[in-house]
């Protein structure tokens, strides 16, 4: 398959997911939804970014250089 013709599949799609979005009543259900889980994930950062005892706080000291960063990324995925 030529990518012009994917591109023009992708768009279509698109354009049918928007379609079928405006007619199957569930928009304000997913506004809500899309709102209730960004209060959720903002609370959650609030909450790790701003422990009540620092002292006591988990910390994780990564380095920033090209192999360091991969792994650090993993380690926050584990642990948070």
């Amino acid at each position: 398959m030529s990518t012009k013709i994917i591109v023009q599949f992708y768009r279509s799609l698109l354009g049918d997911l928007d379609e079928l979005k405006k007619i199957d009543g569930y928009d304000s259900w997913r506004v809500h939804e899309s709102k209730a889980l960004s209060d959720l994930v903002q609370r959650r950062l609030e909450y790790l970014q701003n422990p009540e005892d620092c002292s006591k706080a988990r910390k994780l000291v990564c380095r920033l250089n090209k192999v360091g960063i991969h792994v650090c990324i993993n380690l926050i995925k584990i642990f948070y």
